[in-house]
């Protein structure tokens, strides 16, 4: 069946799109090719609706609501003004609704496809088959290379799969002990995380020395008597000497749980500081953003200065990075807008893999509900970790990185 001319615009439209992965844009337009029969269908030819999209409330301001009688009996479904509307639409469907853990299948066109079903948004049993045998279409359609965005989703480590996770290792380091403030008073009920807002570079702005930077973090702690973990951008998760989960260390400061409503969740849940320059600041020179350690301050308020919303950098042979290498993060969730350097893949395969491993060694305490960003426990005051926490082509909001933790285990 040929697509029609408004199928046509769509994809055109989409091509330029940007803000999503080559894999995510690749899954979806196999949705609507499927849903919409290519542009044919009467939700797509009335209401420029090519994903089957059924109206609810918080698609409000992105659809509106009309009758339609569908295979399964009449029902409010969304109407989009245009084809520009209906993606805005469409996504503003799967990040607001029962897809959390979606942005974990960046790179995984048949992973994002499987994972919606899952979650409900088609109950047919083979919709996720049907979906993937239109990849190539799809591709074409967009202009990418079918062979390119399906090796990228074979080769994701496997052990990521659902239901699947390695215990971490984790490196004692000699000579640092961190102040133990007393016992946990329910054991172990959740982790916070942080990043470090710390160096990852050796001098000069040369190649990353993470391992060492997350040894210099915890060695930071004991000098302020604090207490936490570390996870270095290689992956490598190291604590104090004489480290016990069940123990428990300032690290979260004035702090409120959002889930408990109790204050001072240093108490209760453990910390992990994982190594990134946090919040980044665009500089004077164009393509050029600065951690905060490497832009001029105020001497008198020790605030950033800013000129014309950007900073001036300290020094040339201080930590900066260029664009290509950060990510601007729009407000979402937990998530305060701005520039971030994203973390590595395996510092979050480490992340996620120490949470399923403590909730498994602690099933009548460890509630995944209550593995918390900084930023969830001091809003306003604390933005890690923020647009950091994923991996360099993967965006993970806390409520996303919850949702994946559920999946894994």
């Amino acid at each position: 069946m040929p697509a029609t001319e408004a199928f046509l615009r769509l994809v055109d439209c989409y091509a330029r799109k940007e803000a999503y992965s080559a894999a995510l844009k690749a899954a979806s337009l196999a949705q609507w090719i499927l849903e919409s029969g290519r542009g044919t269908s009467a939700l797509a030819r009335q209401h420029h609706n090519y994903g089957g999209l059924k109206y609810r409330e918080r698609m409000a301001g992105f659809a509106s609501n009309v009758p339609h009688e569908a295979h399964d009996g009449l029902a409010g479904y969304c109407h989009f003004d245009n084809e520009e509307q209906f993606i805005k639409g469409y996504w503003q469907f799967i990040e607001s609704g029962p897809y959390g853990g979606w942005e974990f299948f960046a790179d995984d066109a048949p992973g994002y496809v499987r994972h919606v079903q899952k979650c409900g948004y088609c109950p047919e049993a083979d919709y996720a088959a049907r979906v993937e045998a239109l990849f190539p279409e799809a591709c074409h359609l967009l202009r990418l290379d079918s062979e390119t965005v399906l090796d990228e989703a074979g080769g994701r480590p496997p052990r990521l799969a659902y239901g699947n996770w390695a215990p971490p290792v984790i490196e004692t380091v000699p000579g640092i002990r961190h102040k133990v403030q007393g016992k946990r008073p329910n054991g172990l009920e959740g982790l916070i995380v942080h990043f470090d807002a710390f160096r990852i570079r050796q001098a000069g702005n040369g190649p990353e020395n993470a391992d060492q930077r997350s040894k210099q973090t915890l060695l930071f702690g004991q000098e302020n008597g604090w207490g936490y973990g570390a996870i270095s951008r290689t992956g490598r998760i190291f604590v104090p000497e004489g480290f016990s989960f069940d123990d428990w260390c300032h690290h979260a400061g004035e702090s409120l749980c959002p889930v408990t409503g109790r204050a001072g969740v240093s108490r209760y849940y453990v910390g992990f500081e994982c190594n990134n320059p946090g919040l980044l600041y665009e500089c004077e020179e164009d393509g050029i953003f600065c951690p905060w350690y490497n832009s001029k301050h105020d001497p008198k308020t020790k605030k950033i200065i800013f000129k014309d919303h950007r900073v001036i950098r300290q020094s040339v042979d201080d930590e900066w990075y260029t664009k290509d290498q950060v990510r601007h993060v729009e407000k979402r969730g937990n998530i305060q807008p701005g520039w971030y350097l994203p973390f590595t893949a395996p510092q979050l395969e480490a992340l996620l893999h120490l949470v399923c491993h403590l909730a498994t060694a602690n099933p009548s305490s460890f509630s995944v509900d209550r593995v918390l960003g900084h930023d969830e426990v001091a809003p306003g005051r604390k933005n890690d970790p923020g647009g950091a926490l994923g991996s360099p082509g993967l965006v993970l909001p806390m409520e996303a990185f919850r949702q994946q933790v559920k999946a894994m285990l």
